[in-house]
C-alpha cells in the first residue's frame, strides 16, 4: 500500500508561524491543476505496482481551488494508479474558505475526510496568529460539516501561545470536544526561522511561553483528551474510535508515498525526493515535461535514524525484531545503555518487543531522540 500527497500552495495571506511553501499570487492557479496532473502521469511508475489506500489534499490551502479542481486531480490518480475500493482522501480546509455549497460539491466527488484548521476558538490567539477567520466562523463551518453528513472531521489546534495559560487551552479543548470529531491534531507554536514570528521574537516583540508552562499545557492536553475519549496515538495527534489518520500514520510506518506540486516531498523506501519550491519553475518544467526534483539515496545511518525519529513518536513505537532484522550493526551497548536509561527513568515503557515513549518521555521526545541517534559516516 502507498499513499500520494497533493500540494496547493496558495494561500489568501501568509501566516506569520507557518515555514511551509506557500504563495498569495493566484496568476498560475489554473497551470498549477494542469501541471500537477502532467506530474501525477510522469510518477506514474514511482510507487510501481504498489495500490494507493491514501490521498491527501494539503497545503497552503486546498480549498482555496474549485471543486472541480479537486475533482480533476483525483480523476487523474484514479486513470494513473492502482486505487484500493475506499480510499482515505483527506482534505485541509480554513474556516472561511467553506461554504454550504463547496462542501456539497466535495460530497458529490469523494467520502472526504476533513481536517479543519480551526487553530484556536479565542478570537485574542487568531488575531495574535493572524488568522483570517473568527471564532464565529468556526463554529459555523463545523455546523454545516456536520449538518451535511461528513462523519470523518478533524481539527487542528495550536497552543502554547506566547502568554496563553492552562484556562485558555481548557476552554479551547472543551469548545472542540463539543463537536463529534474523531480526530485531533494539537501542534505547540515552534517559532521557526524564515518566519515573521522568528524575526518578531528576535526583535523582542513577544517572549516564548515558557517550559513549564509548556509541559502543563501538554498534560493538560493529554488529560482532557483522554477524558473525551480520545487516544494518544502520536505526539500531537489524538483520535476516537481508532480514527487514526491513516495518511500521516503510513508516513509514520515509513510506507511509501509520492508527493507532487510544487516543494512536495516522496518517499520510495530507499530514495528520498523533494520538488522545487518555486510555483513559476515548477510549472515550467512540467510543462516541458520534466520532474523538477532533487533526490538523496538514505544511507543505512540515515534510514536508522529516521526509523527511531518517525517511529518513537507513535503509541507502537519501535520494534526490536525489526530492528534486529535491518539495523543490527547499530544496536550496540552504547545504544542498549542509553535504552536501559530510558527504561529505568520511565522516560520510556516496553511491552514485549516493543519500546515506546511514555507520556512524560513524548514530552522530551526531541531531545531523546536526538541522543539515540547515530552520528558520523
Amino acid at each position: 500500500m502507498a499513499g500520494i500527497y497533493i500540494h496547493i500552495p496558495f494561500c489568501k495571506t501568509k501566516c506569520p508561524y507557518c515555514d511551509f511553501f506557500s504563495v498569495t499570487e493566484t496568476a498560475y492557479k489554473q497551470k498549477l491543476i494542469r501541471s500537477i496532473q502532467q506530474e501525477l502521469q510522469l510518477q506514474q511508475n514511482y510507487l510501481k505496482d504498489q495500490k494507493i489506500e491514501t490521498i491527501y489534499f494539503g497545503g497552503g490551502t486546498p480549498t482555496f481551488v474549485s471543486f472541480q479542481h479537486i475533482e480533476a486531480m483525483i480523476n487523474q490518480i484514479y486513470k494513473s494508479y492502482s486505487v484500493v475500493e475506499a480510499p482515505e482522501i483527506t482534505i485541509e480546509c480554513n474556516p472561511d474558505d467553506l461554504s454550504k455549497s463547496y462542501l456539497k460539491e466535495l460530497m458529490q466527488i469523494a467520502d472526504f475526510r476533513i481536517n479543519l484548521g480551526v487553530q484556536s476558538f479565542n478570537e485574542k490567539e487568531l488575531k495574535f496568529l493572524q488568522r483570517r477567520h473568527s471564532v464565529d466562523k468556526s463554529v459555523i463551518a463545523l455546523t454545516d460539516i456536520f449538518d451535511l453528513g461528513f462523519d470523518n472531521v478533524g481539527l487542528d489546534i495550536i497552543y502554547g501561545l506566547p502568554g496563553s495559560n492552562l484556562a485558555d487551552l481548557e476552554i479551547n479543548l472543551k469548545t472542540a470536544f463539543q463537536f463529534p470529531i474523531h480526530h485531533l491534531s494539537a501542534y505547540h507554536l515552534t517559532i521557526e526561522q524564515q518566519t515573521p514570528f522568528y524575526q518578531q521574537m528576535v526583535n523582542g516583540d513577544f517572549k516564548e511561553i515558557s517550559e513549564e508552562m509548556s509541559r502543563q499545557q501538554f498534560f493538560l492536553l493529554i488529560e482532557m483528551a483522554k477524558n473525551y475519549g480520545f487516544e494518544h496515538y502520536e505526539i500531537s495527534n489524538f483520535a476516537r474510535d481508532a480514527a487514526y489518520s491513516k495518511h500521516n500514520t503510513s508516513y509514520w510506518k515509513g510506507i511509501p508515498y509520492l508527493g507532487v506540486g510544487p516543494s512536495a516531498h516522496s518517499f520510495d523506501g530507499s530514495f528520498r525526493q523533494w520538488n522545487v519550491s518555486n510555483l513559476r519553475k515548477y510549472v515550467q518544467e512540467i510543462e516541458q515535461g520534466k520532474l523538477p526534483f532533487k533526490e538523496e539515496k538514505l544511507s543505512l545511518r540515515d534510514r536508522f535514524n529516521e526509523y527511531l525519529m518517525v517511529s518513537l513518536r507513535t503509541k507502537w513505537g519501535i520494534e526490536l525484531n525489526e530492528m534486529n532484522a535491518y539495523f543490527k550493526s547499530f544496536m550496540d551497548a552504547e545504544f542498549t545503555r542509553k535504552i536501559d536509561y530510558y527504561l529505568n527513568s520511565g522516560l520510556m515503557n516496553q511491552s514485549n518487543n516493543r519500546i515506546y515513549l511514555s507520556e512524560e518521555g513524548k514530552f522530551l521526545s526531541d531531545s531523546i531522540i536526538l541522543e539515540l541517534f547515530v552520528s558520523g559516516p
